[in-house]
C-alpha cells in the first residue's frame, strides 16, 4: 500500500515510524519478526468541518470542535465544503478524523492495484451505525 500510494504520489499523507516492542504469540512467546518496514499512516488532508449531506454542519462540539456523538442518528449521509478543502487526495473533516476520506483517483488506483479488505462508500451514503 505505501509503494502503491507513494509510486501515484498520492497527497494528504505521511508515513511515520512506530514503536514496536515486540511481536508475541498467543502463549506469549516472543516470535523474530523483522518490523522495520511497518509504517504509520497519519492523514494530514483536511476538509473543513464535518457536513450533513445537504450543506449544514453536523452539530458539534462548542469547546474542542468535535463531532457531536449524541446527534449521530441524525445524519443521513455526508458532503465535504469545496471551498474548504485543502484539494489533497486523502483527508479527514477537521471535527471528525473517523474515518478516511479519499478522493475518486485514489479509490481508481487501489480497485486496480487488487489489495484486499479496503472498503469504499461514497460519503453520501454514509450512516452512522
Amino acid at each position: 500500500m505505501q509503494k502503491l500510494l507513494i509510486e501515484a504520489e498520492v497527497t494528504g499523507f505521511v508515513l511515520k515510524n512506530i514503536v514496536v516492542e515486540g511481536w508475541y504469540d498467543s502463549k506469549g512467546n516472543n516470535l523474530d519478526i523483522s518490523f522495520g518496514d511497518l509504517k504509520e499512516m497519519d492523514i494530514t488532508g483536511r476538509c473543513g468541518f464535518l457536513r450533513h449531506k445537504d450543506g449544514r454542519i453536523v452539530e458539534k462540539c462548542n469547546e474542542c470542535g468535535a463531532k457531536d456523538y449524541e446527534k449521530q442518528d441524525e445524519v443521513d449521509g455526508l458532503s465535504v465544503n469545496l471551498a474548504e478543502w485543502d484539494k489533497s487526495d486523502m483527508f479527514y473533516f477537521r471535527n471528525w478524523k473517523g474515518a478516511i476520506i479519499v478522493t475518486e483517483r485514489v479509490k481508481e488506483i487501489v480497485e486496480k492495484s487488487n489489495l484486499k479488505n479496503i472498503n469504499f462508500l461514497n460519503i453520501k451514503d454514509f450512516r452512522f451505525d
